[in-house]
């Protein structure tokens, strides 16, 4: 597939714009409700864990239902038949003979002028949910700062791999939407830009190890 080639799938979107692959879908009503309900009862300061310039990120690992961590394992089975280059139904053979094990999950309340540098995560497989985004991409793409440089990012989460050549690009910029789940390899580097607006924008990440039954 080429960088600009989008897989249409009955589950989401795959990307391909380098060597791993990134997965788009939207999460059910219910998993939305019960992580921005656990976001607001969650008192773990999960700071010292991560590597985001923000004020506010709280564990949700002890909160979230059983029903939510069965649904975030179900679609990163969904992503490794994906992967595999497999029907969706795929997924229920690969149940039978791998564990897909949810680790930590975390929320982030993002505000103004906060950021994530560049990093990657533990485990086999991470993700990242969005709940809320209410920054107007159009105040910040006329921001003094964004109106002339040739690499506008602000707001933006920024996937990379490898070395940037000629006709071969090295990064992949997303723009999230509330109820976006992002499923990658944990090991592939990303970055989230910070943005101009007093707003909070709400996210939940998570890792995922993958072990033979």
């Amino acid at each position: 597939m080429t960088m600009t080639d989008e897989m249409h799938h009955e589950y989401g979107l795959i990307y391909r714009p380098f060597g791993p692959m990134i997965y788009q879908q939207e999460i059910s009503q219910e998993l939305f409700d019960d992580l921005l309900q656990s976001g607001e009862k969650s008192t773990e300061n999960f700071r010292q864990h991560l590597a985001g310039n923000m004020k506010d990120e709280r564990g949700l690992t002890k909160l979230i239902s059983e029903d939510s961590k069965e649904e975030m394992l179900d679609r990163c089975a969904l992503y490794v038949a994906g992967a595999e280059g497999k029907p969706p139904e795929y997924r229920q053979h690969l149940q039978n003979r791998v564990e897909f094990i949810l680790d930590d999950v975390w929320i982030n309340y993002m505000q103004a002028y906060e950021w994530n540098p560049p990093h990657s995560h533990s485990g086999n497989l991470s993700f990242v949910i969005y709940l809320s985004n209410p920054v107007d991409q159009t105040i910040e793409e006329n921001h003094e700062t964004q109106r002339e440089t040739n690499a506008p990012s602000a707001g933006r989460i920024t996937f990379r791999y490898g070395e940037k050549h000629d006709m071969s690009d090295n990064f992949f910029h997303y723009l999230p939407r509330a109820k976006d789940m992002l499923i990658f390899p944990s090991w592939l580097e990303h970055q989230v830009f910070q943005y101009t607006q007093e707003a909070t924008r709400i996210s939940v990440a998570g890792n995922v190890f993958i072990r033979y039954k």
